[in-house]
């Protein structure tokens, strides 16, 4: 998949069984700068996309060092493509990632919340700098916060939870077992289950 006008790469998965006549949740995964593995974001959705009626797309960062603010736009346009080209349900729009894939996927959530409707995020926080507006009927927008129990990051993501939560937000933490480098079984399915409800909240 090429965004327009961008020179960052991105990887889309849509299911072999697509049918423009359902609705499909999409999952906008955004890996750490410089470790996206193509094999493994297809082996972690191919399934999962076909059983859940999902797509999912992978924008990378166009620098090793680190996402940038300015990326966020990019993001936005390879949402609003998929938007454009496949039955996308809008009440199903996700952004996902870890460390600082999960604080972009953060970041642009709060910057595009006509667009995303909520973000699963693992070993990450709300960056700093960062204008929190409270939640909006109109514009819903639910976190799924994820840390290793033993997590140095632990105290700020209990902390960001509490604040999102007295600002309205619907949100939901767990502790992951296996130092939270990657989702598998019951977690997988869990925040698959979350993202189902997303319709409903």
């Amino acid at each position: 998949m090429k965004v327009a006008e961008s020179p960052n790469a991105c990887v889309a998965w849509v299911p072999e069984n697509y049918d423009p006549k359902k609705s499909y949740g999409l999952v906008v995964q955004l890996p750490p700068p410089g470790e996206f593995a193509k094999d493994e974001f297809s082996k972690q959705w191919s399934e999962s996309c076909k059983r859940t009626d999902l797509i999912a797309i992978a924008p990378q960062a166009a620098q090793r060092d680190g996402w940038q603010p300015i990326e966020g736009e990019v993001v936005r346009k390879a949402i609003e493509q998929m938007i454009k080209n496949y039955s996308i349900d809008r009440n199903r729009i996700v952004t996902f990632g870890r460390q600082a894939g999960g604080s972009m996927a953060i970041y642009v959530a709060l910057r595009s919340r006509d667009l995303v409707r909520g973000t699963v995020v693992m070993e990450a926080s709300i960056p700093g700098h960062l204008e929190m507006p409270d939640n909006s009927p109109v514009e819903r927008l639910a976190f799924y916060l994820l840390a290793a129990s033993d997590s140095k990051l632990g105290p700020r993501i209990d902390a960001a939870a509490k604040r999102l939560g007295e600002m309205k937000y619907p949100v939901t933490v767990k502790k992951l077992a296996n130092g939270a480098k990657s989702l598998e079984g019951g977690e997988f399915a869990e925040v698959l289950r979350w993202i189902d409800s997303l319709d409903r909240i």
